[in-house]
């Protein structure tokens, strides 16, 4: 088993495990099912949970079933705009724009794929 393999194995661990014991903590009685919890605030737990489990599954999805010409069709979307660029800016590791990309890019991945 090689290091990249390795650990795609583990971040998949994280992820899966992250997104089980999050919900199965969450659904009882002292958090989502609470009586004396205020609807409001039960609604923004199940919301959290929602976003979390599906965040998880998409990430699962672009790190083990999404080819690699998605993934740089989507960078260039989301560099881009709507039209995206001819060729991927150089970027200096730790530039503000880099963590906007890293945001950006899973979305535009998805819509994409729509």
């Amino acid at each position: 088993m090689n290091r990249i393999k390795l650990g795609k194995w583990i971040m998949s661990f994280v992820l899966v495990a992250g997104a089980v014991v999050s919900t199965a903590v969450d659904s009882n009685t002292t958090h989502l099912f609470n009586p004396a919890w205020h609807p409001h605030a039960r609604f923004h737990d199940a919301l959290f949970l929602l976003i979390l489990d599906a965040t998880s599954l998409v990430t699962l999805w672009l790190l083990w079933a999404c080819s690699r010409g998605a993934v740089r069709r989507g960078r260039y979307g989301a560099l881009g705009g709507i039209g995206g660029l001819k060729r991927e800016p150089r970027v200096e590791i730790g530039d503000r724009f880099r963590v906007v990309v890293a945001v950006v890019e899973p979305l535009r991945i998805c819509w994409e794929l729509l």
